[in-house]
């Protein structure tokens, strides 16, 4: 019911909002590197952070979250299987295990349209039970940048170990040799 007064009273928010998610589909269904002039503001931060971190992150697409449509936000991006587990495991215990963030956090797999595996980082369970208990869509932009902040200094640390890098993993792995 609160969608279809939003889009009565609010159209032109509402027609902002769904172009907002045509565009993300579309980004993410090319399966091509997000360019930068489309990135939402809010979470532009954190996509240039992964895009140039130099250890084979790459974004695809994202979403900064829209309140009134429900829509969660997301990163959907390319990197080394070892360092997206190493991204999981940091994410879930700050989102999941210390509960430092708001919303809880995850990096997903999933396969893009060539079968090679890509990964989301997002937020989960933005529905209305939550949108109940905040006081409002300037409340919930509020938690979502504290989240996003916090994201962005945990993978700024992760990127920093030198044993993320990905020579590290290919030779922990036999699979390169330093010279």
């Amino acid at each position: 019911m609160r969608g279809i007064l939003y889009r009565f009273f609010f159209p032109a928010i509402w027609k902002t909002e769904e172009t907002h998610l045509n565009l993300h589909w579309n980004e993410y269904s090319k399966g091509q590197i997000l360019d930068e002039t489309v990135v939402e503001d809010k979470i532009l931060p954190l996509v240039k952070l992964l895009n140039y971190s130099a250890r084979g992150l790459k974004t695809i697409a994202s979403c900064q979250g829209h309140y009134f449509s429900q829509q969660p936000p997301y990163v959907y991006f390319y990197c080394p299987v070892p360092l997206a587990a190493e991204l999981a495991e940091e994410i879930y215990q700050l989102s999941s295990v210390a509960r430092k963030t708001y919303f809880s956090w995850s990096v997903d797999p999933l396969f893009n349209e060539e079968f090679k595996v890509c990964f989301t980082l997002k937020a989960h369970v933005l529905n209305r039970a939550w949108k109940e208990r905040v006081s409002g869509p300037l409340y919930w932009r509020k938690c979502l940048q504290s989240d996003f902040s916090k994201l962005k200094v945990l993978i700024e640390n992760i990127l920093k170990n030198p044993e993320n890098d990905i020579e590290h993993f290919l030779c922990n792995r036999g699979g390169a040799r330093h010279a």
